[in-house]
């Protein structure tokens, strides 16, 4: 497109543009990621941290997707057993729960439902757990435990729905993990009836 726009022979300059311009937004967010994984993976992440409150976070992850959501077909809610906080740093937990939210939206058909739950951890104390539900199918069971691998894209049932919001690197959930795993928490993955459930658990603390 561009070498058409350079020779002059582009039938529709601004479709090219808008193309053009969205494709290096992409692979700018591609390197960005890359870059983020090589620190994660030098164990280089170093945060201000405070105290955050959690219920509010994933309300404004939930306010921020809603119209990708929508232009889905996917609805998109939000279930808070309590307010809560963790201490961390408010951007990156943001991000990771943005990253798990945006996942179960785009592997989710049309007409389905994407819901992000925050609750005490019931069989371990202190801790808080948050849980994104999604109806994507499932992951088969050969790749459950590699999905939070860097640069691994599932297949089958989790494949994205054509032509709408083109498959990452296989990024977001790895960059997930490592800003979890830097917030003292882990998160992990299991299917349920009609896809897939990520939990997040992180410390909780008393505001």
């Amino acid at each position: 497109m561009a070498e058409a726009l350079e020779d002059g022979v582009g039938d529709n300059p601004d479709m090219y543009v808008k193309q053009i311009t969205a494709a290096v937004d992409r692979l700018t967010n591609m390197v960005e990621d890359l870059f983020d994984i090589s620190r994660i993976q030098a164990g280089e992440l170093t945060y201000h941290t405070d105290v955050v409150p959690l219920h509010h976070l994933l309300a404004e992850c939930v306010a921020a997707l809603s119209p990708l959501a929508a232009a889905n077909g996917v609805r998109l809610s939000m279930r808070a057993e309590r307010p809560a906080s963790a201490v961390g740093n408010s951007a990156e937990l943001n991000r990771a729960m943005t990253n798990l939210l945006a996942n179960g939206i785009r592997h989710t058909p049309e007409g389905g439902v994407v819901e992000i739950r925050l609750c005490a951890a019931k069989d371990h104390l202190g801790e808080l757990e948050i849980t994104v539900l999604d109806e994507c199918g499932g992951i088969p069971a050969e790749h459950l435990d590699r999905v939070f691998d860097v640069g691994f894209r599932g297949d089958a049932a989790r494949t994205p729905r054509s032509g709408l919001h083109p498959p990452g690197a296989g990024l977001g959930l790895a960059i997930t993990r490592g800003i979890v795993e830097a917030h003292q928490g882990t998160v992990a993955v299991h299917n349920t009836a009609t896809g897939c459930a990520f939990r997040v658990r992180l410390p909780e603390i008393s505001d």
